[in-house]
């Protein structure tokens, strides 16, 4: 089995940070020594539910335990250039994303903080602010309305603004009509594409990834989200904000149905 690829080696001297391990230990020191001790109960006790609650603190990441890869992308953001983030990690294994995706369950990805970004792309106002609906190519069938699309696929969602608001309607959309969705909480746009070229997965996100889908070479593409009965257009800075939570609340949320849960 192995564990720990990105972050350290094994050596005859023991562990060893690798050069991204040395990078993590200067800004993410709580995290280093949290996988040390993770993987020692995995290699003792293959267990995987091993991190208590009260280790979890302000931020939860979920990634693939034998893939600690998933956190440089996270490790590199702004984000953690802040002082005195606390933070842990909560661990989603390969097999239960793969078989969440197998048996077409919702998953709603929020994250209560919203993490810095380039100037512009989430504070600009569009004029016709629209949803994007980012899915794989060979998913994509013509004779599939989009709406079948949205309710047959789990959903991804990237961090946006006034997310709290929103998790507070969605939840007692949820509570009211008696739903238990998983709900995964990931608060970097790289992880929701690599979810999502993985297959199987659909999201709502800006049409701004489009530079990080063509930098990785994911087999992703974006369509525009549907808005009564219209096809929006596509433009290049594109957010959910809270001055269109009807569309929100017309087209998604009646989604969410006990069906698809």
């Amino acid at each position: 089995m192995k564990l720990g690829c990105e972050l350290f080696t094994r050596t005859s001297k023991g562990i060893l940070l690798t050069s991204s391990g040395h990078f993590l230990y200067d800004k993410i020191i709580p995290v280093y020594n949290e996988i040390i001790e993770l993987e020692k109960e995995l290699i003792s006790n293959h267990k995987l539910n091993v991190i208590s609650e009260e280790k979890r603190l302000e931020l939860n990441i979920g990634t693939d335990i034998f893939h600690y890869a998933h956190l440089l992308p996270i490790a590199k953001a702004r984000f953690f250039n802040e002082e005195n983030v606390n933070f842990s990690l909560e661990v989603s294994t390969s097999q239960d994303i793969s078989q969440m995706l197998r048996e077409n369950i919702y998953q709603v990805f929020f994250s209560q903080r919203v993490l810095p970004k380039e100037h512009g792309i989430i504070h600009r106002k569009l004029s016709d602010e629209f949803m994007m609906i980012a899915l794989q190519d060979d998913m994509y069938r013509d004779d599939m309305s989009q709406e079948d699309i949205i309710s047959s696929y789990p959903l991804v969602q990237y961090p946006r603004q006034n997310i709290s608001s929103v998790v507070d309607e969605l939840t007692n959309y949820l509570i009211s009509r008696k739903l238990n969705p998983i709900r995964i909480t990931l608060p970097n746009v790289n992880d929701h594409l690599s979810i999502i070229n993985q297959g199987g997965a659909i999201g709502i996100l800006p049409s701004s990834v489009k530079k990080l889908i063509n930098m990785h070479n994911y087999n992703i593409k974006l369509i525009p989200f549907v808005h009564k009965g219209e096809k929006l257009k596509v433009k290049s800075n594109a957010y959910y904000l809270c001055d269109n939570k009807d569309v929100f609340e017309e087209n998604i949320l009646p989604l969410l149905g006990d069906s698809h849960l």
